[in-house]
């Protein structure tokens, strides 16, 4: 993992299941079949209590209250990425390098560039990678068993790519390969001053947190699985930031003190007074026309590069303009509060940000006329490819992907354990090949 914000949370059992109100929704696999590993990777990356539900909540008067619109959830900022100073800011993979390069049953190849993977003569295994240096190096990999986790955008240029033994691409017998392209549509929703001392030491929760053992925890408000199901909504999370803690550019920043000022006046109280930023992280539908596809140019190595076609629809701008509206009346209502909406009144003036989640591509799925690969992340039709990596991801949730592609990794690492010893063994009898445009 070269650049990762920290951000973690499970996925919601919710997001799971085959919900009427969104398209293409429904995973193979429920939350319990991952719960087991969402601990152990909530373990790996050093996040402290396994513990997402407040212990009180800050903002909401009545938790309990069935008919609220809102739950108080937390999220965890893992410290591998808090602080400039951080030793591994941003480089998990780091924090485990030394230890990866000293087993004795691993061999790490950097700068490996895989460009073509070649299948068995009977196109049901995978038989070798063919992979390149910068330098020019010729590798042929070959393994009982290999693992596409490349990420969103890269494991469906890979798959699809691959043309010398099938023509649209490996696992593409349904033409879902690259579709189901998925983002968290993210970006400002409401500026807010508060001038009352105790919003503030409620506020203080959301932002900037607050630490346990090695994480800071935040409060965020997430729109309830009733409230999904009542106004047809997908997941939807607001977290709340103090200004003097922008989550925009540096630049953006400023150009929001004049609106700040102007709310300011509107209270009553002019001591202590207190500016945030709200912000939206949403579940994109999963539409098959939001895909990656092959472009003309090629890269250094003669592969083709991605051409991506990011689709948001009806359903995504509802659901933040509604949630907006939502918590608007049922958390910022009071007089305490001055706040102003930033989402546009419309699809087509929307103006929204992504997070670097790239996921959906390679989705899991029952059957390959609507997936990529099975519950256990393999391959449809290949006894011994598999795909991970939020790429396998059928729908997105609202939570940063992180959690999830590392217990949906555990998952079918013990899949892999239990399976490996009756997988075909390596036939060394059969030449290597290259790629047709290298010649023989």
């Amino acid at each position: 993992m070269h650049v990762w914000g920290g951000n973690c949370r499970p996925l919601d059992p919710i997001d799971f299941q085959t919900r009427e109100w969104v398209p293409n929704s429904g995973w193979p696999i429920s939350f319990s079949d991952l719960h087991p590993y969402f601990k152990e990777a909530h373990s790996l990356l050093d996040l402290d209590k396994y513990f997402y539900t407040p212990n009180e909540s800050r903002l909401i008067s009545s938790p309990r209250d069935s008919d609220a619109p809102f739950e108080e959830t937390l999220f965890r900022l893992s410290r591998f990425v808090q602080g400039s100073g951080s030793q591994y800011l941003g480089e998990y993979g780091a924090f485990f390098y030394n230890e990866l390069n000293e087993r004795d049953n691993l061999k790490i190849l950097l700068g490996c560039n895989v460009s073509q993977i070649f299948l068995s003569h009977d196109r049901k295994s995978v038989e070798e990678l063919y992979a390149l240096s910068f330098q020019g190096r010729e590798l042929h990999l070959r393994a009982k068993a290999f693992i596409f986790c490349c990420g969103g955008i890269e494991n469906a240029r890979l798959l699809l790519s691959s043309q010398e033994d099938i023509s649209d691409g490996i696992g593409n017998e349904g033409d879902s390969v690259g579709r189901y392209f998925m983002e968290h549509p993210h970006g400002l929703a409401a500026l807010i001053v508060s001038g009352h001392d105790d919003q503030y030491q409620k506020l203080r929760f959301f932002s900037p947190g607050f630490l346990e053992g090695n994480a800071t925890v935040q409060h965020r408000l997430r729109l309830t699985d009733k409230t999904q199901l009542d106004k047809k909504l997908l997941n939807l999370v607001f977290q709340v930031n103090h200004s003097s803690l922008p989550p925009l550019a540096p630049e953006e920043h400023n150009m929001y003190g004049a609106i700040f000022s102007k709310l300011q006046e509107a209270l009553p109280a002019k001591e202590n007074l207190n500016s945030y930023y709200v912000v939206f992280l949403a579940e994109q539908f999963p539409s098959r026309e939001s895909r990656v596809t092959l472009g003309r140019k090629k890269d250094f190595f003669g592969v083709p590069q991605p051409h991506l076609h990011w689709e948001l629809g009806d359903l995504d701008f509802k659901t933040v303009s509604d949630g907006l509206d939502l918590l608007m009346k049922s958390i910022f209502s009071f007089p305490a509060y001055h706040s102003v909406n930033y989402v546009a009144s419309s699809l087509a003036d929307w103006q929204v940000g992504y997070g670097a989640h790239h996921m959906g591509t390679t989705r899991m799925s029952s059957s390959p006329t609507d997936g990529v690969v099975d519950r256990n992340c393999l391959i449809h039709g290949l006894s011994n490819g598999f795909c991970a990596g939020s790429s396998v991801f059928p729908t997105s949730g609202m939570s940063n992907p992180t959690l999830t592609a590392m217990a949906i990794a555990l998952r079918l690492g013990q899949h892999l354990l239990a399976n490996l010893p009756y997988m075909r063994s390596v036939d060394i009898a059969v030449p290597p090949r290259r790629p047709k445009h290298l010649g023989v």
